[in-house]
C-alpha cells in the first residue's frame, strides 16, 4: 500500500510541476492549472497516511534487555485496541537489574537516622551501597546502590518496598532469582574481625583463646 501511494504521489506531483511550467508559459488558464495541484496534495496526504500505517507495524521497545518467546508470529492477526492489545513478548532488562525487598519499620527508621545524620558510606556518585547474595552464594559479590524507596508503609506487613540496581555485564543475575541484599545499617567505624572456626562456645558464652607471649593459650578474663 505504501509503494502505491507513493507512486501516486510522484505522478500526481509530476503533473502539478508540469502545469507549473504550462501556467507560467500562458499555454492554460489558472482554473485549469488548480486540478493537479488538488490531485497532488490529495496525494500527498494518502502517502503521508500510508507513511504512519507503516510505522506502526513495527513494535520498538522502550528499554534494552531480553525478549522471551515470540507469543505471535508472522500470519496471526494482531489488535492494537486498548483493553484488548495482543501481547507479542515479553522484555526484561538485564544489564542494569533491579532488585526489590522488603525492610521492617525498626530497620527503615534506624537506616533513615543514620542517613539524615551523614554517617552512612557513600559511593562516588553520592550513592548508598548495597551488595547482593544469590543462593549459591557464600558472600556478598554484587556491588550496587539503593535507587528508591516506596512512598509509604504496608500497614498490614509493617515493611516498606526497597529498590536496588546491580550491574549485570557477565549475566549471573537473572531476573526472577532469589536473592539476599546487605544494606548499611551502622557508621564506618574499625573493628577486629575473627574466623568464625576461633570462637568457641562455653555453656551460654562465645569466647575466643589467645597465644600469650609465653607461647600458650589462654582465653581472655579466665
Amino acid at each position: 500500500m505504501f509503494d502505491q501511494r507513493q507512486a501516486e504521489y510522484k505522478q500526481a506531483q509530476s503533473e502539478a510541476d508540469r502545469t507549473d511550467k504550462l501556467l507560467a508559459n500562458n499555454a492554460i488558464s489558472v482554473e485549469e492549472s488548480r486540478r493537479p495541484q488538488i490531485r497532488a496534495e490529495v496525494a500527498k496526504a494518502a502517502l503521508d497516511s500510508a507513511k504512519l500505517d507503516l510505522e506502526y507495524t513495527q513494535v520498538r521497545a522502550p528499554i534494552d534487555g531480553r525478549v522471551s518467546r515470540a507469543l505471535l508470529t508472522q500470519g496471526n492477526y494482531v489488535s492494537g485496541t486498548a483493553g484488548s492489545a495482543s501481547l507479542l513478548t515479553t522484555v526484561v532488562s538485564v544489564n542494569p537489574v533491579y532488585v526489590n525487598a522488603d525492610i521492617d519499620e525498626e530497620t527503615l527508621l534506624k537506616f533513615n537516622e543514620l542517613v539524615s545524620s551523614k554517617k552512612l558510606g557513600t559511593t562516588d556518585g553520592g550513592r548508598i551501597p548495597v551488595e547482593l547474595q544469590l543462593a549459591d552464594e557464600s558472600d556478598f559479590p554484587h556491588k550496587g546502590y539503593i535507587e528508591s524507596f516506596d512512598n509509604r508503609l504496608d500497614a498490614n506487613t509493617g515493611s516498606i518496598l526497597l529498590r536496588a540496581v546491580f550491574s549485570n555485564a557477565d549475566d549471573r543475575i537473572v531476573p526472577g532469582l532469589f536473592a539476599r541484599i546487605r544494606i548499611p545499617l551502622s557508621e564506618l567505624h574499625p573493628v577486629l574481625l575473627v574466623d568464625e572456626r576461633a570462637i568457641g562456645t562455653d555453656q551460654a558464652n562465645k569466647f575466643v583463646s589467645m597465644l600469650t607471649p609465653t607461647n600458650t593459650v589462654q582465653v581472655p578474663g579466665r
